[in-house]
């Protein structure tokens, strides 16, 4: 018995560490990677995403492990699904529009208080 104790009491502090190995460290990395595999998951034509490249595009087709994506109007590039890091915002595309210019409005001489000379 007096053994047992002297080889608990040798090993204890090794099993406290791997312990906090598992909840520091373990954990955390397992949950995040259900995360990031959820989120390839969910990709879908349309999600504006970002590349581990840092090339920001629109996703517009997926097949198996590889996706199609627009990166400027009319220029299509094929990456690993695997390689998106991250969905951005949807921002909508604004097209420019045609708008008359308005006519500059005459400057009020008496609301600045200078006279002209």
């Amino acid at each position: 018995m007096n053994e047992l104790m002297g080889y608990i009491e040798m090993f204890w502090p090794f099993l406290v560490l791997v312990a906090v190995f598992y909840f520091f460290m373990y954990r955390p990395q397992k949950k995040q990677e259900q995360e990031r595999n959820a989120f390839l998951g969910s990709l879908k034509k349309g999600d504006h995403v970002v590349t581990a490249g840092g090339i920001y595009g629109i996703i517009r087709s997926i097949h198996g492990d590889t996706a199609t994506l627009e990166i400027a109007p009319k220029v299509v590039i094929k990456i690993d699904k695997a390689s998106v890091m991250k969905g951005t915002a949807k921002t909508t595309e604004e097209k420019p529009e045609e708008k008359a210019e308005k006519p500059a409005e005459p400057e009020d001489d008496a609301a600045s208080g200078e006279d002209k000379a």
